[in-house]
């Protein structure tokens, strides 16, 4: 989640309960957030543990996959024009998504009207097969993509409160499904292993890990003799945000960017036209605004929805009075920059402040250098600023997307970063310099939950009509007690008759 905020402090392996505030503290954001995440884990477990890793209500399982084999089940629409439309669709090779309610690792997702593949909100279309594209001796699985996405009042203004006159406060955290075909042309598919369960072995999240540390060259001998150059020397607190770019290997040209503000520095675009981009603000401050120079990233709803990265241009110039800048972008020839305008609205463009030093080679993003051995001092970390630095581990698939948060602290000077520890004799590791090394971390995000839904093997590995993938469960058994006092009881003290537990029929009020 790219917020303004100070940390990220929920750890599902300290299970924690709950957060109590303390009457005469500081309140801070970290502690809020806490609690909503320690209840949103509570419930999705609980929900993954009742109905499994994926599941629908009996009553109203949505997400029903009808293609031209199972034209009938849209006869309960009613409405004549829609139900045409939809079959006149499926028959060109679409297919209709079911409406309903469906839970996948533990997380609901609903939709609310039958709509076609095409129409769904949360998915944008760039050389994604249908139905109609695919042959027929290929092997297709229709799967649902449910991840979160984070909203601010960039992308729904209602968010803010028009009585403050125009300041965000909180922000919100979204979750997306996306519908997806994933087609197997392999041996796989023509020896019939190819199957529901193949939606398990999609890629959740990068394998990609990540150390982090506030530069130490040598050991600290005297408390109060540290050198200026040995730690953490912003002049503020932040929150720094490490994140893939352009996904893959460090072989095969995987790149980052980073943020000192996780990322939360935007500009929403009120019109961009050959390079040159009207913003609605220009930030709240020096510190929050655009200067010369500055790596931006050009967004809108639908390069994030795609899981795409944005286009990385620099600003080369700030025009404060007509809240303009003009951008550039690396290459050779250089790609083009999107254009936006007042039509364009309804996709919230934005301009994503990053504080790298941006790569020209790399698209204005740095390259992923993996590291060498991690009791080593040195060889493969990079500096990002103030003494923060990071390596990577080698060996290690990137997603773009993928993204790391490094707390650093000025009272400490130091990062907020695990260590590694000797699991034989539960100690810290430590490199050449006696310094404690950083542990080797997987990104915080974003994670994407897979369900199958739907599956269609050629005639000779079987369901060449397609099988349904879908799970169900129906309501939890319920047994409910009635309490009878006889007869003798009434008139006497009821508190000293132990009461007669009599089974009732299911249904019954206690």
């Amino acid at each position: 989640m790219k917020a303004d905020i100070t940390r990220v402090t929920f750890d599902p392996d300290k299970h924690y309960s709950r957060v109590l505030m303390q009457q005469g503290r500081v309140q801070l954001d970290a502690d809020w957030n806490e609690q909503s995440a320690i209840l949103q884990h509570h419930l999705r477990v609980l929900t993954r543990d009742m109905v499994g890793p994926y599941a629908g209500p009996v009553d109203d399982c949505g997400f029903e996959i009808i293609t031209a084999a199972t034209l009938y089940r849209l006869a309960s629409i009613t409405d004549s024009t829609r139900r045409s439309y939809l079959e006149g669709a499926v028959r060109k090779g679409n297919f209709v998504i079911g409406p309903g309610r469906y839970y996948v690792d533990g997380i609901p997702i609903e939709n609310k009207r039958a709509i076609l593949y095409t129409e769904q909100p949360g998915y944008p279309f760039w050389n994604s097969p249908t139905l109609e594209d695919i042959q027929s001796e290929v092997a297709v699985l229709i799967y649902v993509d449910v991840w979160e996405r984070h909203i601010t009042y960039v992308e729904d203004d209602h968010l803010r409160e028009v009585a403050l006159e125009g300041p965000d406060t909180c922000t919100r955290a979204q979750v997306v499904w996306q519908i997806k075909v994933h087609a197997e042309t392999t041996g796989e598919a023509r020896a019939g292993t190819f199957g529901c369960h193949s939606a398990d072995t999609l890629p959740r999240l990068g394998t990609g890990m990540l150390r982090a540390r506030a530069l130490l060259d040598k050991p600290v001998t005297e408390l109060c003799s540290i050198p200026p150059s040995s730690r953490y020397r912003g002049a503020e607190n932040q929150l720094y945000r490490v994140e893939i770019h352009q996904g893959g290997s460090a072989a095969t040209g995987a790149t980052y960017k980073w943020s000192r503000e996780n990322g939360s520095v935007t500009f929403p675009i009120r019109d961009l036209s050959d390079g040159a981009a009207t913003l609605e603000t220009l930030g709240r401050d020096d510190h929050l605004g655009l200067e010369a120079d500055d790596w931006v990233e050009i967004m809108d709803d639908q390069v994030a929805l795609s899981g795409r990265p944005g286009l990385l241009a620099q600003v080369k110039e700030v025009h404060r009075d007509e809240l303009q800048v003009t951008l550039s972008v690396p290459g050779s020839p250089p790609p083009t920059i999107p254009s936006y305008g007042q039509v364009q609205a309804w996709l919230h463009p934005l301009l994503r402040r990053w504080d790298q030093t941006g790569d020209p080679a790399a698209a204005g993003a740095l390259p992923v250098v993996e590291g060498t051995a991690p009791s080593s001092s040195a060889g493969g970390w990079q500096s990002l600023e103030d003494g923060v630095q990071i390596r990577f581990s080698p060996g290690g698939q990137y997603t773009t997307g993928d993204y790391w948060l490094i707390p650093a602290r000025v009272a400490t000077g130091d990062v907020e970063w695990p260590h590694e520890v000797d699991q034989a004799s539960h100690t810290i590791v430590t490199d050449a310099d006696g310094n404690p090394v950083p542990a080797a971390r997987l990104a915080a995000g974003t994670y994407h939950s897979y369900a199958p839904l739907w599956l269609v093997r050629p005639a000779g590995g079987g369901y060449a009509a397609g099988h349904d993938c879908r799970c169900q469960f129906g309501p939890l058994p319920c047994v409910s007690y009635v309490y009878a006092y006889g007869a003798e009881a009434i008139g006497q003290d009821l508190v000293s008759i132990a009461p007669k537990p009599v089974k009732a029929k299911r249904g019954t009020k206690k």
